[in-house]
């Protein structure tokens, strides 16, 4: 971090999520490196634009039902919201993490279900009902409740750490105080670095065994 400025970082807790404020590291770059870094923003952006509007517009031509066959996904999106940008913006995030986190979520169902065979054998049984002829829709898949219990009950997230900056001044309700419940004020430019890890082992939400693989909860 010498390279890219001073990090001044402080340790808060926000309930039972440990976070970590910091000076944002790219404040100090040269006017040219952010503008380049905006400039490849919106050609992200920009692509990702391009096929929602894409989707819309074979919707206006072609009816719900046929887009829904050929941009199931972004179909559903647009159900669901009814605003363009969020659906832009939801389907940009879902591009831009369904590489590696997908990997690693596979992986680690995987890793439960060869461990517990009374699982996967009840998996395997309600999977053999589906259709072996045609495609198979996303509703299909969501008349697979126990299926959807294994993914949700998959609580080992592919980073332990995730970072968020802010764009301006923010108060966050919590988190200040010698009992970390008063309110934190956030200057422009600051990091919070919250713990996914401990998030999805807190006893307070998951009981006292987060990390027993148990569907029943």
């Amino acid at each position: 971090m010498g390279a890219a400025g001073t990090l001044k970082s402080q340790l808060l807790t926000v309930g039972c999520t440990s976070y970590i404020t910091v000076t944002l590291p790219h404040s100090n770059m040269e006017k040219t490196q952010r503008e380049a870094f905006r400039k490849a923003c919106k050609s992200v952006r920009d692509w990702t634009t391009f096929f929602a509007a894409r989707a819309m517009k074979y919707q206006d031509d072609f009816g719900e039902e046929a887009t829904t066959e050929k941009y199931g996904f972004i179909i559903d999106l647009w159900k669901e919201m009814q605003d363009f940008e969020l659906v832009r913006d939801q389907l940009l995030h879902v591009l831009m993490a369904g590489r590696d986190a997908l990997a690693s979520f596979l992986a680690w169902t995987f890793f439960h279900l060869v461990r517990n065979r009374d699982i996967l054998e009840r998996l395997k049984r309600d999977i053999a009902t589906v259709p072996t002829e045609g495609d198979i829709t996303r509703d299909y898949i969501r008349k697979l409740p126990y299926l959807r219990c294994c993914l949700n009950e998959n609580c080992t997230p592919t980073l332990p750490l995730n970072l968020r900056f802010t764009n301006k001044p923010t108060i966050l309700p919590r988190g200040g105080g010698p009992d970390g419940r008063s309110p934190v004020l956030l200057s422009k430019g600051a990091g919070i670095s919250f713990s996914t890890y401990h998030l999805h082992r807190n006893e307070s939400i998951y009981g006292l065994d987060p990390g027993v693989y148990r569907l029943e909860r």
